[in-house]
């Protein structure tokens, strides 16, 4: 079971694993066959919760037979009661706790952005000349802008397709295991994208292909495209356009936008160099860019 060529014995019958390890007082075999169980049923427990879910413009032919295959089509066998009470338990402890990280990661006050060192940098000018109302409006635009920036771009990885290496390896690997889509319609309803793209943005958080990307968020102020306001017709902006209203994502987030404002601040800093040379000296401008934001690997 732990050795080749059995080793995804455990991932392809958890249910029957975690009964073997259980009985053998197997942790080795029982610890990865659970963790299986509960990210299955915390993933099942997303899709239950979001049954009626905004999100969905283009919704799943079918849902997901519950207590009969798992949302990426694993054929799913009998479990004690006990032992389901468990996974239950530990599904919807895990699933709530992921939720709560995406809620403090893309809700509207994002806190954690205060935290940032290059953020912070800008934070210690806004009060610091009270006297100037355009300079204080300028920052509090910049400030605004910029949260509201790296908010959309984090958003956007909701509307992302599954890159081609993802796809294709998760693909080929559920097909060595013989998984099938529940009651697919043709052999385009077994493709692991079109599955990811069907799901709620609660069920792709519950998923390591939304956190792989979302990890390779690219942050480059060469990039001026913006992907959720980008796409102007077909199903692509029909699913951003539906994120859009969802999260209140208006006005568009532009890289444009932010330089303008960059530039305002950095014009009244200059201007205003000898007041605020603690900040910056002999009126240096500050100079903050969205790039040096990594958003991932400081959670």
């Amino acid at each position: 079971m732990l050795a080749e060529p059995n080793t995804q014995f455990i991932e392809t019958l958890p249910e029957a694993s975690y009964s073997i390890g259980k009985n053998l007082h197997n942790t080795i075999i029982t610890r990865p066959a659970f963790a299986i169980l509960v990210s299955e049923e915390a993933l099942n427990l997303a899709s239950r919760m979001n049954k009626v879910d905004p999100n969905r413009a283009i919704p799943s032919r079918s849902q997901a037979r519950e207590k009969s295959t798992s949302r990426f089509g694993r054929p799913m066998e009998y479990i004690d009661d006990d032992s389901l009470t468990a996974v239950q338990a530990a599904a919807t402890d895990f699933q709530s706790r992921i939720q709560r990280v995406v809620d403090d990661l893309i809700g509207p006050e994002m806190k954690w952005f205060d935290n940032l060192p290059e953020f912070a940098k800008l934070s210690h000018f806004e009060g610091t000349n009270k006297s100037d109302y355009q300079f204080n409006i300028a920052i509090e635009e910049l400030v605004a802008d910029l949260r509201h920036y790296v908010r959309v771009e984090l958003l956007s990885v909701f509307a992302l397709r599954l890159p081609d290496d993802l796809a294709t390896e998760a693909s080929a690997h559920r097909k060595a295991e013989n998984y099938h889509h529940h009651d697919w319609e043709n052999h385009i309803q077994n493709n692991l994208r079109v599955i990811y793209l069907n799901f709620s943005d609660s069920e792709k958080i519950m998923t390591r292909f939304y956190w792989h990307m979302l990890k390779n968020l690219t942050w480059e102020t060469m990039n001026k495209r913006n992907y959720l306001f980008d796409f102007h017709q077909g199903a692509q902006h029909l699913r951003n356009t539906t994120i859009i209203e969802k999260y209140n994502l208006f006005p568009p987030a532009t890289m444009d936008r932010l330089f303008h404002c960059q530039h305002k601040v950095n014009e009244f800093i200059r201007r205003s160099g000898m007041s605020l040379h603690y900040f910056c000296p002999m009126g240096q401008s500050l100079h903050f860019s969205p790039l040096q934001i990594q958003i991932l690997t400081s959670r």
